[in-house]
C-alpha cells in the first residue's frame, strides 16, 4: 500500500510539473495570480520574476571611457531599443561613429539592443542629456543645457528643438505634446514644437513635470514652505494652455504633522495611470501622505487604498532623523489616489527604519510598478541578494536599487542592489528606469570612492569593467 501511494505522489508531481513547462517558465502574471516557476537556471544563474530576489538579467554592463562618464535616464523604445541618456566625453560605446545633432558635444543618446549585446546607435547633443522620455510612436524628448529637443525613433534627426533655458526634467505626451521644466517655469509645446504656453509653477521647489497626452494635461510636483519648519509635496495639473485644472496634497497647512514632505518624482505610466513618489523627512503618520490628498481631514492609514505587507512598508521604530519614501497610483484626471504605499530600509543591527529615495518610478501597460533610486541599510534581505546568480557585495550607503511590485502593490518582484562581490557600491544612486513589452532597464552612475574600490556586477556586457570612475551602467532584463 505504500508503495501506491508513493508512485502516485510521483505521478502527481510530474504531472504537475509537466503542467508548468507547458504554460511556459516566463508567462506574464496577473494582477493576484499564482503560478509555480520550475527552479530554471538560464545562463548564468538567471531565473524568472517571481519573488522578490534574483533578476532574470539578459545584459548587464558598463558604459563609459576614461572621462568622467553619467547616466540621467534611461527608456525602452517601441521598436524594442534601449535608450539610455547621459554624458559620455570623448567615449561612444561599441564604437560607433556618433550623430551630432545641435552641434554634437559631451551629452548622448545610446540606443542598444533588448538584450544589450549591440549598440544600434550613439548620438552627441549638448554637454549633457539630463532627461529623457519616448512616446508610442518612437519619437523621443531630450533636454539638457541645449534646451529641449524631439528626435525622431532612432535619434538620428531632430524633429524640432527650442532654447528656453537649461531643461532639467522633460516629458512627451501620447498626443505629442512636450513639456521642459526650466527652473520652476514650465514650458509647453506642441507635436510640430510650436510654443503652446509657458507658466510659473508656485513654491519653493519644483522636481519633476509629466504630460497626459490623454487627458490634455501637464502635471508638475514638488513641495511649499508652508511654515517656518514645515515642507508640503504638491501635485498639479494644468491644460496646455497653463490654466489649473486640479490639485492634489498642496494643503496650505498641515494641523498637528511636523514631518517634511517633498514630491520627487511623476511619470504617466504605460496603463494610463499617473505614478508619483514623495519623500517624507519622518515617518508617514506625521506626514500628509497620511491623509486623503484631496481631503487633509481624511485619514488614510486604514483605507484599503494603502497596502501594508511588511515592515518595509509600515514607519514605525525611526532611526532618528530618516528620508522614507511614499508612492502611489493616482487618477491623472483628477489627482485622486487609486493605490499607495509607504517605503523605508530597515538597519539590520536593531531593525530601525531607515532611509530610501526614489529618482524615477514608471508601470508597465499591466499596472506593474518600478522603482530606482538609492538605499541606506538595508533593503530586506540585502545580503542575500543576487544577479546572474551572483551575490552582491558589501553595503555602502546611497547605493543603487531596483524594485519591482505586482500591480497590486502586495508582491515584490524584484528589489535588490547592484554592488559587485567583496566590495561595495555606494555613493552610486540608479538614475533611471524604462520598460516596455517585457523589457526592463535600470541606469546607474557609479562613483569613485577615495579610500576604496566599488563596482557593480555584470553579465553578457559590452563592457565588463570601468575605465574610470564615474562610469555609466546599465542593465536588461525581461519580465516577460
Amino acid at each position: 500500500m505504500q508503495r501506491v501511494h508513493i508512485f502516485v505522489s510521483c505521478l502527481f508531481v510530474v504531472v504537475l510539473l509537466f503542467a508548468v513547462v507547458a504554460r511556459g517558465p516566463l508567462a506574464a502574471l496577473s494582477a493576484g495570480e499564482n503560478a509555480l516557476y520550475l527552479p530554471l537556471i538560464i545562463g548564468g544563474g538567471n531565473q524568472p520574476p517571481g519573488g522578490d530576489g534574483e533578476i532574470g538579467v539578459t545584459a548587464a554592463t558598463y558604459l563609459g571611457g576614461d572621462g568622467e562618464d553619467s547616466t540621467s535616464a534611461v527608456a525602452v523604445a517601441p521598436d524594442d531599443s534601449v535608450v539610455l541618456a547621459g554624458m559620455m566625453p570623448g567615449h561612444n560605446p561599441g564604437g560607433a561613429t556618433p550623430v551630432t545633432l545641435l552641434g554634437g558635444g559631451d551629452g548622448v543618446v545610446v540606443r542598444l539592443d533588448p538584450d544589450g549585446q549591440a549598440v544600434r546607435s550613439v548620438t552627441r547633443i549638448g554637454a549633457t542629456v539630463t532627461d529623457l522620455e519616448i512616446n508610442d510612436s518612437g519619437n523621443m524628448v531630450v533636454c539638457g543645457a541645449f534646451g529641449v529637443a524631439v528626435l525622431n525613433a532612432t535619434a538620428s534627426e531632430t524633429v524640432w528643438s527650442a532654447d528656453p533655458g537649461t531643461g532639467n526634467r522633460c516629458a512627451l505626451g501620447s498626443d505629442g505634446t512636450a513639456a521642459v521644466l526650466v527652473g520652476s517655469t514650465a514650458y509647453v509645446y506642441d507635436s510640430d514644437g510650436t510654443p503652446l504656453d509657458n507658466w510659473s509653477i508656485s513654491g519653493n521647489g519644483t522636481n519633476d513635470i509629466a504630460v497626459d497626452g490623454a487627458n490634455n494635461l501637464v502635471i508638475a510636483t514638488g513641495y511649499t514652505q508652508v511654515s517656518g519648519n514645515l515642507q508640503v509635496a504638491f501635485i498639479r495639473a494644468w491644460d496646455y494652455t497653463g490654466t489649473l485644472d486640479w490639485k492634489s496634497y498642496d494643503f496650505s497647512s498641515a494641523p498637528g504633522l511636523g514631518a517634511d514632505t517633498r514630491g520627487e518624482r511623476i511619470a504617466i505610466g504605460q496603463d494610463g495611470k499617473l505614478y508619483f513618489a514623495g519623500s517624507i523627512n519622518g515617518g508617514t503618520g506625521a506626514s500628509i501622505f497620511s491623509r486623503d490628498p484631496k481631503d487633509f481631514d481624511q485619514k488614510i492609514d486604514n483605507d484599503p487604498r494603502v497596502v501594508k505587507t511588511d515592515d518595509y512598508t509600515e514607519a514605525f521604530g525611526m532611526a532618528g532623523s530618516v528620508k522614507m519614501t511614499w508612492f502611489g497610483r493616482y487618477e491623472p484626471t483628477d489627482g485622486t489616489l487609486v493605490t499607495g504605499q509607504s517605503l523605508l530600509t530597515r538597519r539590520t543591527s536593531d531593525n530601525k527604519g531607515n532611509s530610501i529615495g526614489v529618482n524615477a518610478i514608471t508601470a508597465d501597460a499591466t499596472g506593474r510598478v518600478y522603482l530606482a533610486g538609492s538605499a541606506s541599510c538595508c533593503i530586506k534581505e540585502r545580503d542575500s541578494r543576487q544577479i546572474a546568480g551572483i551575490t552582491v557585495g558589501g553595503y555602502e550607503g546611497s547605493e543603487a536599487y531596483f524594485m519591482a511590485l505586482s500591480a497590486d502593490f502586495k508582491e515584490r518582484l524584484v528589489w535588490t542592489p547592484f554592488a559587485g562581490p567583496d566590495v561595495s557600491a555606494g555613493g552610486s544612486p540608479a538614475t533611471g528606469v524604462g520598460v516596455r513589452d517585457g523589457v526592463v532597464a535600470v541606469s546607474i552612475s557609479l562613483n569613485p570612492k577615495t579610500d576604496g574600490t566599488r563596482s557593480l556586477i555584470t553579465y553578457q556586457a559590452l563592457q565588463a569593467t570601468p575605465a574610470t570612475l564615474p562610469e555609466g551602467y546599465l542593465a536588461i532584463w525581461s519580465f516577460k
